[in-house]
């Protein structure tokens, strides 16, 4: 993590594709539900394997929410950090 949740959360954000998200700082929860299982919390870093996490659950039929916008496969990333 290199923020806080608190902080990341008050960070203004934007949507990015999910194949264009490592490195970037995660907005928002992106979770598994049911059963509400965090992947990631605002202010962690996304590394590579969070997005094939995120795509092996997509594959599988899972559904993941918070950041993550099932219509476009958008992630929400804090806009600019570091």
């Amino acid at each position: 993590r290199c923020m806080e949740i608190d902080a990341a959360a008050e960070q203004p954000t934007e949507a990015v594709a999910l194949d264009g998200t490592c490195g970037r700082v995660i907005g928002d929860y992106l979770y598994l539900y049911p059963p509400g299982v965090p992947i990631l919390v605002p202010g962690e870093v996304i590394q590579m394997e969070h997005i094939e996490q995120v795509k092996n659950y997509l594959s599988q039929g899972l559904e993941v929410h918070g950041g993550y916008s099932k219509e476009n496969g958008n992630v929400k990333v804090i806009l600019h950090h570091g």
